[in-house]
């Protein structure tokens, strides 16, 4: 019988422990706080992963074992890239476990040769996952399509509002195609992208092209927005719906109609619509994996 993990149905929050941004930012998350956190929030958690350690699996495994004594059932992680074997054998006794280390991999065709070999192990003669697994850094669409994934996660989509940027599905005939990857689309009007000849802006679609996109921004009851640039001497005091945008203070944007074009809020709506839509697409879960092998090709 396999181990379980402790999933709160009447909770929407999936806690991540942070371990690959305190790597990343080389911060220290202590266990028993961790810990502690969880114990106070338990009944707001739908799920909690284990406190992993980047590059030490052993580690890993005795923070899994120090939660579970405290009486907590973590998610647990393995890490594909540097996991021994044995350690994925280990995440097969539960029921649900989690698979990261793929988010920064060197290429798309390493992710895909890595994945490949770990699925096949992960699903059982029919195909179907032995385990639900969650995908840790999975914003790959293809990546996303192309295994039975119980759930993902992503935090880089967040920052494409950041920069201006709204995402949205190629079509062919007519049809959006939620497997491949989206179109990424600038629309700030101050971006430095709206005067780069090689960047995808919206300021240079065809009339064509821009209906399709106001169309698609239209049936999720998104407005374009309007906005006005313009420079202004040193000192200028800004006025109401203006800010500044450049370090000088010496341009001013003057937003006309909130919208995509000139907030983030509305650009971070319509691209989680996207990925709304993306998960609405998918085949229902659990389904059948099989590798795909073609003669002459790695994948």
């Amino acid at each position: 019988m396999k181990k379980k993990v402790r999933v709160n149905e009447k909770s929407i929050i999936f806690q991540d422990s942070g371990a690959f941004s305190a790597m990343v930012f080389k911060e220290h998350i202590d266990l028993g706080e961790y810990m502690q956190y969880i114990i106070e929030n338990e009944d707001k958690l739908k799920i909690y992963c284990n406190l992993d350690v980047i590059g030490d699996h052993e580690a890993t495994w005795r923070n899994q074992a120090i939660m579970e004594k405290a009486g907590l059932h973590p998610l647990p992680v393995f890490h594909a890239r540097t996991d021994p074997p044995e350690l994925l054998e280990r995440c097969l006794e539960y029921d649900y476990f989690a698979l990261g280390g793929i988010a920064h991999a060197p290429s798309y065709k390493l992710r895909i040769q890595t994945l490949d070999r770990w699925w096949e192990q992960i699903v059982d003669e029919k195909g179907f996952p032995k385990s639900m697994v969650h995908g840790f850094g999975m914003a790959d669409i293809r990546l996303m399509s192309r295994y039975p994934w119980a759930s993902v996660d992503s935090s880089s989509w967040t920052a494409y509002g950041r920069f201006g940027i709204v995402i949205f599905p190629k079509t062919k005939n007519g049809k959006p195609q939620y497997d491949q990857p989206p179109i990424k689309l600038h629309m700030s009007k101050r971006s430095e992208k709206a005067n780069d000849a090689k960047a995808l802006h919206y300021e240079r679609l065809t009339n064509v092209e821009q209906k399709v996109f106001l169309d698609y921004i239209g049936k999720r009851d998104v407005p374009l927005g309007r906005s006005k640039l313009r420079k202004v001497k040193a000192g200028y005091m800004l006025r109401k719906n203006e800010v500044f945008i450049n370090e000088g203070k010496t341009r001013v944007e003057k937003r006309l109609e909130e919208g995509i074009i000139n907030n983030n809020w509305y650009r971070d709506f319509i691209n989680y619509c996207y990925y709304q839509e993306v998960c609405d697409s998918q085949k229902p879960y659990p389904w059948s994996w099989k590798r795909k092998r073609k003669t002459g090709m790695l994948f």
